[in-house]
C-alpha cells in the first residue's frame, strides 16, 4: 500500500523494519518492493544500507509500517445512528454534538461570542498605556538586546517611573507598582536600585515596588505555581502595573530557548499572570547571536511580544533604546541614553558603585544631520550598503540593496505576509533622503562612508 518512490526516511525505516522482523529473509521483501519505484538503483546500493542496520535497544518493528497504513472502509464496522447516550459493546457513551442538553449549554453562554455592529464595536474601550506609544497595557512584551547593553538599567528606569508618575522622555505616564523578578543578579539589581534612590532623593518606603531575589524555575510544576500564589499577592499589595522578569534564562534553566514546547509554557505562564493581576509581564533577554535577528530563541516568541524594546550600546558612551514593535502604535522611537556612575557605599575599604540612566535629547550636528538617530536596524542597512559597495565597486543596483537587507530582517510570524522587502525599501529610501546615499535611476551608492558620518552616527 506504500509508494516505493516515499520519502528517503520512510524508505529506509520500512527496510529497518524489515530487517529486525523477518532477518536476513526480509532483504528479499525489500529490494522486491523498491525495485518497483524509479528511485531504486541497484542491488549493491540496497545491500550497502541493509549491512549497515544493527540490533537496537529501540528497533524500528512492524508496528511503525502498520502505524503509517490506511485502512480500508471494509475494515471498519457501520454502527447505525447514533443515540446521545447510548453505550457501545464496550461502555463507551456516543455524545451528540447538538444534543438538546449540548445546544442548551451552548446558548448559555453564546453572548461571550456575539457579533458587535460598527457602532458596538466604536463603544468598546480604546487601547491604554502605561507609557504612551512605548509601554502598551498589554500581556507580555521583552527588554533584549546584546550582554553589557543597559536592558537592566532601561528595566529598572520604566519600572520606577511607573511607581513615581513621572513623565518618561516626554511621553505621558500612568502609576501604578512593579513587581521585580532579580533571577540572574539580585546582588547587582539591589545596587542598581539604591543609586536610582540616591540619584533622584526618593523615599525607599514610599515606592510600590517589590524585589524577588531568587531564580525560581517556571517549568517546574510546583515551583511555577508556587510564584503564581506570591506573585498575585505581591501585586494586589502595590498595585503591579508591570512585572519585570530578568531574565528569561535565568527562570528556564536547562529550557530550549529554540523548542517550542519549553518556550510555549513560558509563555502561557505570563499570560496567566497578566490575567491574575492585570499587569504587563515584561522579559528581560538576549539578543539572536547575529544582530538585527531579534530576541534569542523560538520564532513564536516574536509572535507572542505585543512590545519589544531593544537596548543597544552604540559606541562613545551612547546606548539606544529602540521600540522595535508596539501594539496598537507606530514602531520605531529611539530614545538615546548613558549609564551616568553613582559612588554608593565603602565596604572594606572599597567603593561599591552603580549607574543610573542619565536621559539626554536628540542633537543637531553642524551639517543639519541629526545625531543619534540611527536605529540599529538602520546602522545593519548602512553597514550592509557600505560592504557591498567595498566588495562590488562604488555603485549597486537597488534591487540588489533592497534583497541583501531583506534577508537579515527576521521573518515575518506565521500566517503574516513577508513585507521585508518593503522594509529594507524603506531603510533604503531613510539613507538616501539622509544625504548618506544617492540613488540615480536604477544604482544607489553611499556619498559619505562610514569614517565620515561616525560621529553623525554616535
Amino acid at each position: 500500500q506504500h509508494d516505493p518512490d516515499c520519502d528517503y526516511e520512510t524508505w529506509i525505516m520500512f527496510g529497518m523494519a524489515l530487517h529486525h522482523e523477518l532477518g536476513d529473509a526480509g532483504f528479499a521483501v525489500w529490494e522486491a518492493w523498491s525495485a518497483e519505484g524509479d528511485k531504486f538503483k541497484d542491488t549493491d546500493d540496497l545491500e550497502q544500507h541493509w549491512q549497515s542496520f544493527g540490533d537496537s535497544a529501540n528497533p524500528v518493528t512492524i508496528g511503525s509500517i502498520l502505524a503509517m497504513t490506511p485502512a480500508s472502509p471494509d475494515e471498519f464496522t457501520d454502527l447505525g445512528p447514533v443515540v446521545d447516550g447510548e453505550r457501545d459493546t464496550r461502555g463507551v457513551v456516543y455524545t451528540d454534538p447538538w444534543s438538546e442538553a449540548t445546544q442548551k449549554k451552548a446558548e448559555e453562554t453564546a453572548e461571550r461570542f456575539r457579533f458587535l455592529s460598527l457602532d458596538e464595536m466604536h463603544g468598546r474601550p480604546r487601547p491604554t498605556w502605561l507609557i504612551k506609544d512605548v509601554l502598551p497595557q498589554a500581556a507580555i512584551g521583552t527588554i533584549y538586546g546584546q550582554p553589557a547593553a543597559g536592558k537592566t538599567f532601561v528595566a529598572i528606569d520604566i519600572c520606577m517611573a511607573l511607581a513615581r508618575g513621572h513623565n518618561w522622555r516626554g511621553h505621558d505616564t500612568g502609576q501604578g507598582g512593579a513587581l521585580y523578578v532579580a533571577a540572574e543578579d539580585d546582588s547587582g539589581v539591589g545596587l542598581r536600585l539604591d543609586a536610582y534612590v540616591q540619584q533622584h532623593g526618593l523615599d525607599r518606603a514610599t515606592l510600590p515596588i517589590k524585589v524577588l531575589p531568587d531564580a525560581p524555575n517556571v517549568l517546574d510544576k510546583e515551583q511555577r505555581a508556587a510564584l503564581r500564589l506570591t506573585t498575585i499577592a505581591a501585586a494586589k499589595e502595590v498595585d503591579a502595573k508591570v512585572i519585570v522578569i530578568d531574565t528569561l534564562a535565568s527562570v528556564t534553566p536547562g529550557a530550549d530557548e529554540n523548542a517550542a514546547t519549553d518556550m510555549s509554557l513560558l509563555v502561557d505562564y505570563c499570560k496567566t499572570l497578566h490575567r491574575d493581576t492585570g499587569a504587563l509581564v515584561l522579559l528581560v533577554h538576549h539578543e539572536g547571536k547575529s544582530s538585527g535577528k531579534g530576541p534569542r530563541g523560538w520564532s513564536g516568541l516574536y509572535g507572542a511580544f505585543e512590545v519589544e524594546l531593544y537596548v543597544a550600546d552604540v559606541g562613545s558612551g551612547i546606548h539606544e533604546v529602540t521600540v522595535e514593535k508596539i501594539k496598537n502604535a507606530p514602531s520605531g522611537a529611539v530614545f538615546p541614553f548613558r549609564l551616568l556612575p553613582i559612588p554608593l557605599d565603602v565596604f572594606d575599604d572599597d567603593a561599591i558603585n552603580s549607574c543610573v540612566i542619565e536621559h539626554f535629547p536628540d542633537r543637531e550636528s553642524g551639517d543639519g544631520t541629526s545625531q543619534h538617530k540611527f536605529t540599529h536596524r538602520q546602522r545593519q542597512a548602512y553597514d550592509l550598503l557600505d560592504a557591498m559597495q567595498n566588495l562590488v565597486g562604488i555603485e549597486i543596483t537597488w534591487d540588489a540593496a533592497v534583497e541583501e537587507i531583506s534577508e537579515q530582517l527576521p521573518l515575518p510570524k506565521t500566517g503574516k505576509r513577508d513585507r521585508r522587502r518593503d522594509r529594507a525599501r524603506e531603510l533604503l529610501k531613510w539613507i538616501v533622503d539622509r544625504r548618506l546615499a544617492r540613488r540615480d535611476g536604477d544604482f544607489v551608492r553611499l556619498t559619505k562612508r562610514d569614517s565620515d558620518v561616525s560621529e553623525t552616527i554616535h
